[in-house]
């Protein structure tokens, strides 16, 4: 093989077409005009002598490399890649998909940190299911179905309304406020124990209503039932004795008090609030004063 300045060729790297190495003896020589496909890169001198350093292409002028290529930086792939066996990726995966969105067959499964938006795209009336589980820390008002249970004291800084009744160990000073029924009286079920002082304001009542009844030997009505009554006076200025009754129905043998002739009988403020009726043991002359104190 004969090149330029008629140099022998101690080593070759030489192919023919059909992708066959060519083997050449220092003395062998080649004719170029018959074999399409090869190029000459250079030669390089050793101590042999000049070595032709030839290329293989195809009938393009594509280099054709019997070798493996490793790719260096960002590398762009079209198409479909298949991946067999389990892939590790050591630093963070961006994926752009041209504003679209990824799809995954099958489930995956992740660690997450931070804030994570669960959204259910344009079906928000549907459930969202999450299997496992999550530790959340809900922000805003949260409303809860059911019941809950909460261990532990429980502080609460605003006003709290119950409906029903509510029972509590309190301690402390506790305010009775009886609200806009201010006339009202406090009721307490069970036992209230108190240690220590008490100091009540006694109540100065300035409203009071007189009514006068004749003597009657049938059961009349005194007083009618009511809450706003602080008091009750009875002076009886008959010559009879009257029986009073604390409810309906006096009578000479079912009574509360017996109210002699030109005497009285005072309730004690918050005595009684119902219905107080009388009688005559017979009738007389004149009859009764009654007065009610109110608020």
């Amino acid at each position: 093989m004969a090149f330029s300045g008629d140099k022998p060729i101690v080593q070759t790297i030489l192919y023919d077409v059909s992708g066959s190495a060519v083997t050449l003896t220092h003395s062998a020589s080649l004719d170029m005009t018959t074999q399409a496909g090869v190029a000459i890169a250079g030669f390089y001198s050793s101590s042999t002598g000049f070595t032709a350093r030839v290329l293989q292409v195809d009938d393009e002028g594509r280099l054709m490399v019997d070798a493996q290529i490793v790719p260096g930086g960002t590398q762009t792939i079209t198409g479909t890649v298949s991946i067999s066996g389990p892939v590790t990726i050591n630093e963070p995966v961006s994926v752009d998909d041209n504003g679209g969105s990824l799809t995954v067959d099958g489930t995956v499964t992740a660690a997450v940190t931070g804030t994570v938006n669960l959204d259910r795209g344009n079906n928000s009336n549907f459930p969202l299911f999450i299997t496992g589980s999550i530790d959340a820390l809900a922000s805003g008002i949260q409303q809860v179905t059911g019941t809950v249970a909460i261990s532990g004291p429980v502080t609460i800084n605003q006003p709290v309304t119950v409906t029903g009744s509510v029972i509590a160990n309190v301690t402390g000073t506790v305010n009775l406020d009886r609200g806009n029924s201010g006339v009202s009286p406090l009721f307490m079920t069970g036992t209230v124990g108190i240690s220590g002082q008490v100091t009540t304001d006694f109540a100065i009542h300035t409203a009071a209503s007189g009514t006068f009844f004749p003597t009657s030997t049938t059961v009349i009505t005194l007083a009618a039932s009511s809450i706003t009554r602080r008091g009750l006076t009875i002076y009886n200025e008959s010559n009879k004795a009257m029986y009073i009754k604390f409810g309906a129905g006096a009578t000479l043998s079912d009574y509360t008090y017996k109210i002699f002739s030109d005497d009285g009988w005072v309730m004690p403020d918050f005595l009684y609030s119902g219905i107080i009726t009388a009688i005559w043991a017979s009738a007389g002359t004149n009859g009764a004063q009654i007065t009610v104190v109110t608020p």
